[in-house]
C-alpha cells in the first residue's frame, strides 16, 4: 500500500509539467514542478497513521481486551503445561512398580493430554488471531470513514498517510491533519457508547 502511494507521488512528479503560470498569464518553468497559482493544483493533506492508532481510544480498549486475553491463555497453558510436567514425573517415580503394559498405558494417555492441550492452544491462538484481524478490520473501516468525510469536507484531492518509514520522507506541518482525524474518531467512539 505505502509503496503503491509512493509510485503514485512520483508519477504525479513526473507527468508534472514543468511551467508556472504568471500573473498576466504566461508560464514561467520551474525545476519540474507545476506550481499553480490560480489554485487549481492538487490539495493534499496527511495524517500519521501510528498516532491515530496509539490515540484512538475504541482501538486501545479492543486492544486491550485482546491482551487480557491472551495473557489469560498464557496462564491457562502455563497451569496445563505445569500439570503434565508434574503427571510425567509421578510417572516416572511409578515406572519402576507398573507393568510394562500399565506403563505403555500411562505414557500413551500422557501423551494424548499434551496433543489435547497443544490443540487447545492452537485453536484458542487461532481464535485469538481473527479477533485480531476484525480489530484491524474495524479501525481500518473507521479510519476509512472519518478520513473520506474529511476530504470531502475540505475538498481535498489526497490524504497520505505519512510516518517512520513510510514513503513519504518529509511533509509540510500544516498539511498534518492528523489530530482532527483522531478527535473525530474519539468524538464517534464515544456517541456509539452512548447509544
Amino acid at each position: 500500500m505505502r509503496i503503491a502511494l509512493a509510485l503514485l507521488i512520483a508519477a504525479l512528479a513526473g507527468c508534472a509539467k514543468s511551467e508556472q503560470k504568471t500573473d498576466n498569464g504566461s508560464n514561467t518553468t520551474t525545476s519540474g514542478y507545476s506550481i499553480d497559482s490560480t489554485g487549481t493544483g492538487l490539495k493534499v493533506a496527511y495524517v500519521n497513521i501510528d498516532t491515530l492508532v496509539s490515540g484512538y481510544e475504541y482501538h486501545k480498549g479492543l486492544r486491550a481486551q485482546l491482551e487480557t486475553q491472551l495473557k489469560a491463555l498464557e496462564t491457562e497453558l502455563g497451569r496445563k503445561g505445569q500439570v503434565l510436567q508434574e503427571n510425567y514425573q509421578v510417572l516416572e517415580q511409578q515406572a519402576s512398580r507398573l507393568s510394562e503394559a500399565e506403563l505403555r498405558q500411562a505414557q500413551q494417555e500422557l501423551m494424548i493430554k499434551q496433543q489435547q492441550a497443544m490443540e487447545y492452544r492452537d485453536a484458542q491462538t487461532q481464535k485469538l488471531a481473527a479477533e485480531e484481524e476484525k480489530l484491524t478490520a474495524l479501525l481500518k473501516d473507521d479510519m476509512k470513514a472519518v478520513i473520506d468525510s474529511m476530504r470531502v469536507a475540505k475538498k481535498l484531492d489526497f490524504i497520505l498517510s505519512y510516518g517512520e518509514g513510510g514513503p513519504i520522507l518529509s511533509a509540510e506541518p500544516g498539511l498534518d491533519i492528523t489530530q482532527e482525524v483522531l478527535d473525530q474518531l474519539n468524538a464517534a467512539n464515544k456517541a456509539r457508547r452512548a447509544k
